[in-house]
């Protein structure tokens, strides 16, 4: 795994809803001691993550473009579309650029869009009463979608509340909530 950034470039803010420690692993990627939600904010001008396996997650870039490589397939985000992406798929990405290009990575804990979906399509009487019943997992259409949805506005959001307000779990877990739930619309 191999990882070149940009000398400048500042490291990334990661933020979790839950208490976590983030464990840098070779080539740049991150793990984390508990599963949580993860919200990875960066501004790079040049980046490049080699192949690795995601979870469920949503991948934006503002400011420029950032190229993805998805099971042999091209995507490329930037401030009129992001990217989708499904567990358990083979991932790389790049950013080449002569400006800061800011980036914005949202992963899913395995089961958490899956309980999101389960919360919406139960009863209330059969989710005080019976033991979860996962099934699997939550698979959506990989490919860029235009900035021009619910998703969309949640990210934007987002974006601003992370260079303007305190950041607070209780915050982060409301925004994971509503990402999984524009997710399923």
């Amino acid at each position: 795994m191999e990882t070149i950034r940009g000398q400048d470039a500042p490291p990334p803010r990661v933020y979790t809803d839950l208490p976590a420690n983030v464990i840098r692993l070779p080539g740049g990627f991150l793990d984390f001691d508990v599963d949580c939600n993860v919200l990875v904010h960066r501004l790079e001008t040049n980046l490049t993550l080699s192949q690795a396996q995601t979870r469920l997650s949503i991948r934006a870039a503002f400011g420029g473009q950032r190229r993805f490589e998805v099971d042999r397939r091209d995507y490329v985000v930037d401030d009129s579309a992001y990217l989708l992406l499904n567990l358990g798929q083979v991932v790389q990405s790049s950013v080449e650029s002569k400006t800061p290009v800011e980036c914005l990575n949202v992963t899913f804990h395995p089961r958490f869009v899956e309980e999101a979906l389960e919360a919406r399509t139960r009863s209330t009487e059969r989710l005080l009463n019976d033991v979860p019943a996962f099934g699997l997992p939550v698979g959506l259409m990989v490919r860029t979608y235009p900035h021009n949805d619910d998703l969309s506005r949640r990210l934007f959001t987002i974006r601003h509340a992370l260079t303007t307000i305190p950041i607070t779990q209780t915050w982060l877990e409301e925004q994971f909530h509503g990402l999984a739930d524009d997710l399923l619309q």
